[in-house]
């Protein structure tokens, strides 16, 4: 299903928007850019306690992934198991590059912030992907061959000045229209703002590469190869600290150059957006020489920020620029009408950015008409006289990052911002939103208890969204903000908790239609961008949540009361946290947590009293603490970061309340491990999300392998979620949405007939709304599988017929024999089989 937009609709959302703002007490906020602390809390969990994540490590864990490591064993009666996608395909992610085939204006080329690169073929409509199993899945540039389309020329590296993906790792070339790529260099660039293919001499290119943003570089500027990327020069340098953001080239006489170089430097406790360095620049001979433009242009000075420039095809004299300023705000539209001699300000308040220029900028003018130019800060404005005055403006989500003219008909038009992509065919007077590219970037998720067709999970940029029927594209939005963890009650099919950044906690009680706020009482002085809270496995009104203290709640998240002291180290710029909790279903007083400074604390007696359990950990960000379903002193914990000087585990194993701590890495490779879950069948086997894919252990760790086929090898995968009765697994990626597979069941051999008669316990138990019974026949039998009450009264049959020898497990879904749900105690499942006949209680709690 598409989406059309037209300004009627957005009326009528700006209106919905001014009254909730207006009435609610919480009110609903309107979508901002993401705030900074999200991209620095992607690199500082990875690089903490170090300045930056060591590229040269992450590699190689990912070349030792795809090289050593291979799925195995774990498998269905009928083959391997194959991770399928589940969506969601029409709430996508960031777009960072677009680009138009020269005479087919249906095909379309994107690149996604952290999703690869990918194909259309009917102007938008479905997608292919094209750049799966590459070493980094984030973009930067993307350029069409305008003489032989079937060459294609793609900058790895987003330039958007944030983190929330790995960096880039050069220039990679396609030959066959994106089937296959090879790297062609600049592999030290780390993020790439554009790349201009000369139309007249087609093995002429210029790139602009921005270099990396956290530390100096030497490799950064433009760049210029003469035989189509296989050597390159650098063309223009200023400094280790200064990038190229923007390269253009006069479409009459390519000789001309035009570059956009970009003062730039992050860190948790420095930003800087902008500087004297901050310049346009041209070269009239093929980029041998450089000078800075000025007359009328704010080159060089210190409030210059980032700068989007565009030149007319059919006009080139006719040039603009639209210029961030150092603050992060705009600092508006310049236009130049004699090929950059002179410039002047056409407009001073377009492209809004609230102090995020630096994020969304971008300026592109109609190819035909000069007069026709859109500019993109929040939102996509688009003039008709010149740049004068932007009555105009379009785009159905915020922060806009890329757009393209189909150069064979001006009228085919693609946007692409922090919701996907949006495209016209009639020149820009009505657009569709693209419903089909599986991009988002989650941080995590959950499966419906009572439904395990529901999946919902917290994404940057989208909020939390759901899926209410199990279909890929018909997600929707629940709670707004960027999204994280979020819960649904196992008794109360209605009550849902979600998140939004910094402990924005919210609940419902009609099923994530309305939201209350659930923060009342909780003390977020200091909190995570992404707050950990988890629920009690026996009463699921008691909930318990991670700032820098940990909180609980008995009712809900209607109040909050800390349980205990500050647990962190220290207080500094965006650190000082606990990034995870857990709460022992064996023993509801053992509470576990830990933090983005490497603490770990445990407590035994329900927050009176914490244990510092450091022991022998390395000082590492904690990113989850998983304990034992039947052993409160059995904890397992994964840290993020890289082997740089400790032992590179990043998982371990307590036995004894983290008194001692040992490391069960077995043969996994040197990655931040995000997640571990426990398979309740066999507390053996493990299954942990990775930045490197999804991997299992049948040997507490001994031995490791990549569970299933079928998921991108290049995005993080950064939580996991299993559906007990269900087996249903679900991996929650940073960049390619979610995918789900089907565990198999565990305990029972596939092929081999067994020995003897025998009932075993059903799982889960406690449940709810469902639970498995299996069952295991030596000789073909008669089977009667019946439920019954705890006053004797039968409720249901599962199984009356004659089965053959093997094993067997039926479902059970809490119904009677009338398709009634039945209320919550104690019920026996009773068998016959011949003459065997075998009995078990089970617990349904509603």
């Amino acid at each position: 299903m598409k989406k059309t937009i037209s300004f009627l609709t957005v009326a009528i959302v700006s209106a919905t928007l001014i009254f909730y703002i207006i009435f609610f007490s919480e009110p609903l906020k309107p979508k901002l850019p993401s705030f900074v602390p999200a991209d620095d809390w992607f690199e500082l969990q990875r690089s903490y306690p170090f300045d930056e994540i060591p590229q040269d490590a992450r590699l190689a864990s990912i070349d030792y992934v795809n090289s050593v490591m291979k799925p195995q064993s774990l498998r269905h009666a009928e083959g391997s198991l194959i991770w399928e996608l589940s969506g969601p395909t029409n709430i996508e992610g960031r777009i960072t590059a677009i680009d138009i085939h020269p005479t087919n204006p249906n095909i379309v080329y994107i690149g996604a912030a952290n999703g690869g690169v990918w194909k259309s073929t009917d102007f938008c409509a479905t997608w292919t992907s094209l750049f799966d199993n590459q070493n980094t899945a984030s973009i930067g540039a993307l350029t069409i061959d305008p003489v032989n389309p079937d060459i294609i020329y793609l900058g790895t590296g987003e330039a958007n000045s944030l983190r929330s993906y790995y960096p880039g790792t050069g220039i990679f070339k396609s030959t066959d229209a994106g089937n296959t790529w090879f790297s062609i260099g600049l592999t030290e660039s780390y993020s790439i703002g554009q790349i201009a293919v000369n139309p007249i001499n087609t093995q002429e290119l210029y790139v602009a590469a921005v270099g990396a943003l956290r530390k100096t570089t030497p490799q950064r500027g433009v760049y210029k190869s003469s035989d189509g990327g296989s050597s390159w020069i650098l063309s223009l340098f200023i400094a280790d600290s200064v990038g190229a953001i923007d390269v253009l080239l006069d479409p009459v006489d390519p000789t001309r150059v035009y570059a956009a170089m970009w003062d730039r430097m992050r860190r948790e406790d420095y930003n800087k957006y902008g500087g004297v360095n901050s310049a346009l620049y041209i070269s009239i001979n093929s980029g041998e020489n450089w000078s800075v433009i000025t007359n009328g242009f704010p080159s060089n000075q210190a409030t210059l920020g980032r700068i989007s420039m565009s030149v007319c095809r059919s006009h080139p004299n006719i040039l603009y620029a639209l210029i961030g300023l150092s603050s992060g705000y705009s600092g508006g539209l310049y236009k130049s009408t004699n090929r950059g001699a002179s410039w002047f300000q056409v407009n001073s308040n377009v492209a809004y950015s609230s102090s995020y220029s630096w994020f969304n900028r971008i300026c592109k003018v109609h190819p035909v008409d000069s007069n026709y130019v859109y500019c993109g800060g929040l939102d996509f404005e688009y003039s008709y006289d010149g740049g004068y005055n932007f009555p105009y403006w379009t785009g159905d989500h915020v922060d806009q990052h890329a757009i393209a003219f189909a150069p064979s008909n001006p009228g085919y038009i693609v946007i692409g911002n922090d919701g996907g992509v949006e495209s016209s065919t009639d020149g820009g007077n009505s657009w569709t939103s693209s419903m089909s590219l599986p991009i988002t970037q989650f941080y995590a998720g959950e499966i419906n208890p009572h439904n395990p067709s529901q999946i919902l999970g917290g994404t940057q940029d989208n909020g939390t969204v759901m899926t209410r029927t199990g279909a890929q594209n018909d997600w929707a939005d629940i709670y707004y903000g960027d999204g994280f963890y979020c819960l649904i009650d196992y008794q109360n099919p209605l009550r849902f908790y979600a998140a939004y950044q910094y402990g924005g906690l919210g609940y419902s009680v009609d099923g994530g239609y309305n939201f209350y706020s659930g923060t009342n009482g909780l003390d977020r002085t200091y909190t995570n961008w992404m707050t950990p809270y988890v629920m009690d496995k026996h009463n699921p009104l008691k909930l318990y949540c991670g700032t820098y203290k940990v909180h609980r709640t008995v009712n809900g998240m209607a109040s909050w009361t800390p349980i205990s002291p500050d647990l962190a180290k220290g207080h500094s710029v965006y650190q000082g946290n606990i990034t995870t909790v857990d709460v022992a279903k064996s023993d509801t007083n053992v509470i576990y947590a830990g933090t983005d400074d490497g603490n770990v604390w445990v407590t035994t007696n329900g927050g009176s009293n914490w244990q510092l359990i450091n022991g022998n950990l390395p000082n590492r960000w904690v990113t989850r603490v998983t304990i034992h379903p039947d052993s409160a002193n059995v904890c397992y914990l994964t840290l993020s970061g890289y082997k740089i000087d400790e032992p590179g585990s990043h998982i371990y194993r307590t036995a004894n309340f983290g008194a001692v701590w040992k490391s069960i890495r077995g043969n996994l490779p040197d990655a931040p491990v995000n997640d571990v879950i426990i398979d309740p069948m066999d507390f053996n086997r493990l299954y942990i999300a990775t930045d490197v894919g999804v991997m299992y252990t049948n040997d507490l760790g001994q031995h490791w392998f990549i569970l299933g086929n079928n998921l991108p090898t290049n995005v993080a995968c950064h939580d996991l979620t299993l559906h007990e009765a269900s087996r249903k697994l679900v991996v929650w990626t940073h960049g390619r949405s979610a995918y789900t597979l089907t565990l198999p069941t565990i305990g029972i051999p596939e092929n081999n007939i067994p020995q003897a008669f025998k009932l075993y316990p059903n799982y889960p138990n406690p449940f709810n709304p469902s639970t498995v019974i299996r069952y295991q026949l030596a000789v073909n039998s008669m089977v009667t599988l019946k439920i019954y009450n705890a006053l004797g009264q039968e409720v249901r049959t599962l199984v009356n017929e004659r089965q053959s020898a093997g094993f067997k497990q039926v479902m059970w879904d809490g119904k009677d024999q009338r398709g009634h749900s039945v209320s919550s105690g104690i019920y026996i499942y009773r068998i016959q089989a011949g003459s065997m006949l075998q009995a078990k209680k089970m617990t349904l709690i509603r």
